[in-house]
């Protein structure tokens, strides 16, 4: 069997028949065997909403050096739907990856004091999130600490009074 379409820049036919949307318009399908057509059945491809913009949240973005964020990026289309995007089709970059690098998933991590720009792309679309970089790294969390002070001697039958002062990340308690 043969199959053919009348419009392929609308309709395509694959081997085995299967038709395909290649864009809108209009297409008459029909196919042949040892010399006979069939009639023609129409195939009509409508456009889906375009994409109009897409949105990279949260943004702007404040961070620490040693912060991290997850970035996420929203498709808007032109009916007024909307779909969170993610996957090889998303792209991201930072204008400056020694303040703030970005991965291919949108992990955003804080590296020194600046501003950079996050860049996310999908399908020819671009949005940007401004990220700010405080100098301040974030504290180190260290291991309590217990000391104790008082008397190096003590005499038989008097008291003697010790101090213990407990310490949790540099917070005397």
């Amino acid at each position: 069997v043969q199959w053919y379409s009348s419009n392929a820049l609308a309709v395509s036919i694959v081997p085995g028949g299967e038709a395909r949307g290649e864009g809108p318009g209009t297409a008459q399908i029909t196919a042949s065997y040892l010399g006979i057509t069939s009639p023609a059945a129409s195939a009509t491809v409508t456009a889906g909403p375009a994409l109009s913009s897409i949105t990279v949240a949260p943004a702007p973005l404040s961070l620490n050096i040693g912060d991290t964020r997850q970035l996420s990026v929203t498709a808007h289309y032109s009916d007024g739907t909307q779909q969170p995007v993610s996957g090889p089709g998303v792209t991201f970059s930072s204008s400056n990856p020694a303040v703030a690098s970005v991965t291919s998933g949108g992990l955003v991590t804080a590296l020194s004091a600046g501003s950079a720009i996050i860049n996310a792309g999908f399908s020819g679309r671009l949005a940007t999130c401004a990220v700010g970089v405080a100098g301040v790294p974030p504290p180190v969390n260290q291991p309590p600490t217990v000391s104790i002070t008082g008397p190096s001697v003590a005499l038989v039958g008097v008291d003697a009074k010790f101090n213990a002062m407990a310490n949790d990340d540099g917070l005397p308690s």
